[in-house]
């Protein structure tokens, strides 16, 4: 895998990525603290991360010159590239054991994470997004989080559920399936 994408960019989709993780919590799966970073040969660049509740993807564009996936620890990630000028672009070059993040003169060598189950890695090609308005994206959430618990021992019944490949997209909460909007 090797790609070159904008700091600035980078740093912005890794930033968003970052609110899925939970940090200052024991975990048993390191996983759980990395940022999956994805570049396909069409020059999408995606940073996903997850604490199994919550799933952040976001992504940018970037010059790739050799499409692959792999997994970076997010908070060092972060801080490497906070320390690069924003306004260049940075490569991104991984080899057997290191991911190597250049920037001018600057480089860092970052240890790639091993999952610890094959499947920890998502095959980030099948997932399917969608644009919509701030506007419905809004509306969409006002008309079902009536029906979200908001009780914090019950987190699969505090959240919303987004589904459908068409128009309309449906939003349903998990405590109330019958609370959807369209």
């Amino acid at each position: 895998m090797e790609f070159s994408v904008s700091i600035r960019n980078l740093l912005e989709a890794c930033e968003h990525a970052f609110g899925a993780i939970k940090t200052g919590r024991e975990k048993f799966d390191a996983t759980l603290e990395c940022f999956t970073i994805d570049a396909n040969a069409d020059g999408l660049v995606r940073v996903f991360a997850t604490d199994n509740e919550t799933s952040v993807l976001a992504w940018t564009t970037g010059a790739v010159k050799s499409p692959g996936t792999t997994m970076a620890k997010a908070k060092i990630l972060r801080k490497a590239l906070k320390l690069l000028p924003v306004d260049d672009d940075v490569t991104f070059k991984l080899n057997k054991t290191q991911l190597l993040i250049t920037c001018g003169k600057i480089s860092f060598d970052l240890q790639k994470v091993s999952p610890l189950h094959d499947n920890a890695i998502p095959n980030l090609s099948t997932l399917e997004t969608k644009q919509i308005g701030r506007d419905l994206f809004r509306k969409l959430i006002d008309r079902t989080l009536y029906a979200c618990s908001s009780e914090e021992s019950r987190p699969s019944m505090n959240g919303i559920r987004f589904e459908g490949t068409g128009e309309p997209l449906l939003v349903k909460s998990q405590l109330h399936p019958s609370a959807s909007a369209d």
